[in-house]
């Protein structure tokens, strides 16, 4: 087997991955909701999902994120998904649930008044100014369809009042928040120890008295971090199923690791 047609064959198998995760999706959606389910537990479960399918797709569609580097601002929103589909489902679903969809209100109707505020001096720019009016009034009437605006309280907090640091304790996922979540913020706040790990390098010339200098480290590409978010997007489905009762006849991610496994095999024996 040539490299190109190892590259080739792992490519099908990410491709039926991502497949395996929208069907799993969709055959969720199809097979669980019932009448007697509280809406509102059950569209902020599916949304959560759903866009945990979404982050993950894109993930995997991209071999250049799989890493620890970029790709951990990515794994960062992953984890912070997983975590709060955990609280939600743990306890007063229903509730907690409103909760969340109250503040994601809240943070729209304040993202519309904040680009109110921009149209303040930009008169004279007309295309600009017209722009941010017709943005606005778009907002606004999608707003509308879910709640009047006036009644929408707008909290700058948490949604749940508490930190995620919290919830993860509080739900079970502990480790996740520990392992990943913590080293992942790192990356996306720009930390010093991770800015030194990506971004700068030890000057070899004592003219520069061995100072740190800026290095653009060429970017890392690691299949086994597919794995990795495939394995979280089954822990998120294994929650959801948990929860409303749905019974997957599959594994993607155990799948994932024995379609990579026997293709190593095949190319290591070809390769012999």
């Amino acid at each position: 087997m040539t490299i190109e047609e190892y590259q080739i064959k792992e490519q099908c198998i990410l491709n039926d991955t991502i497949k395996a995760i929208q069907n799993a999706l969709v055959d969720r959606w199809n097979k669980t909701y019932i009448e007697n389910i509280n809406r509102t537990e059950y569209e902020v479960a599916m949304g959560l999902l759903s866009h945990q399918v979404y982050l993950s797709v894109h993930y995997i569609s991209m071999p250049l994120l799989w890493n620890d580097g970029i790709g951990g601002i990515i794994c960062r929103s992953i984890i912070e998904n997983i975590i709060n589909l955990a609280w939600i489902l743990r306890n007063e679903p229903q509730q907690r649930a409103q909760m969340y969809i109250e503040h994601g209100r809240g943070q729209e109707k304040l993202q519309i008044e904040r680009l109110k505020d921009r149209l303040q001096g930009l008169e004279e720019n007309a295309e600009y100014y017209q722009s941010l009016i017709k943005r606005i009034e778009q907002k606004e009437a999608q707003l509308s369809t879910a709640q009047y605006p006036f009644l929408i309280d707008v909290n700058i907090g948490s949604w749940s009042d508490k930190n995620l640091r919290i919830l993860a304790k509080e739900s079970g996922k502990e480790d996740l928040y520990n392992n990943f979540f913590d080293v992942f913020s790192n990356v996306t706040h720009g930390t010093w120890n991770t800015i030194v790990k990506h971004s700068m390098k030890r000057s070899s010339s004592p003219l520069h008295r061995y100072k740190l200098r800026p290095y653009l480290s060429a970017p890392q590409s690691n299949i086994s971090w597919v794995s990795v978010i495939t394995n979280w997007m089954e822990e998120s489905f294994e929650l959801f199923d948990n929860h409303f009762g749905y019974k997957s006849l599959s594994n993607i991610a155990a799948t994932l690791k024995e379609a990579l496994t026997n293709l190593d095999n095949e190319y290591s024996a070809t390769d012999k």
